[in-house]
């Protein structure tokens, strides 16, 4: 999988975006200060492997409610990316996983979803991953059936008239 080209359509629009290089000698919570604080939107644990992208993990900071992007997590975005994975700091947790799998870095995609769902982003994000590779990401163990909340009208994004 390439994530520039296989999530272009759902990713390819959103102007804020960055990505942190993981290595075994780098702090999270440090690379994550490279993202601006209190914004929401989706994140991927990647491994590259030659000129493809193995992604381990999607995950998302925040939800529609009101109309609005919010969270509950503090510093939103930044604060999921080093927040916990399985109950386990995240910067462990894949310090382990590159440790297990023999690799000396990761890559962290962060993407501002402003005034978009990013539950639903994540959603699409996900079953983009199912639909091609036909199981999920290694670290998602689940896939909720997510209505976009940015639109007012989500009755036509989930049925047809």
């Amino acid at each position: 999988m390439k994530i520039d080209k296989d999530y272009e359509d759902i990713l390819g629009k959103i102007e804020i975006k960055g990505c942190l290089d993981f290595t075994l000698d780098s702090k999270l919570r440090e690379l994550s200060k490279q993202i601006p604080e209190n914004i929401y939107g989706v994140y991927m644990f990647v491994e590259k492997k030659g000129d493809e992208d193995n992604i381990l993990y999607i995950g998302c900071s925040g939800h529609i409610e009101d109309g609005k992007p919010v969270s509950r997590k503090k510093h939103g975005l930044r604060g999921r990316v080093y927040g916990k994975q399985e109950k386990t700091p995240r910067d462990q947790f894949y310090k382990k996983v590159m440790k297990d799998k023999e690799i000396e870095g990761l890559k962290v995609y962060w993407f501002d979803t402003g005034d978009g769902d990013p539950e639903y982003i994540e959603y699409c994000c996900i079953l983009r991953y199912i639909a091609k590779k036909g199981e999920f990401p290694e670290f998602n163990n689940k896939l909720e059936r997510k209505i976009n909340k940015a639109i007012k009208d989500s009755d036509s994004v989930t049925k047809s008239k």
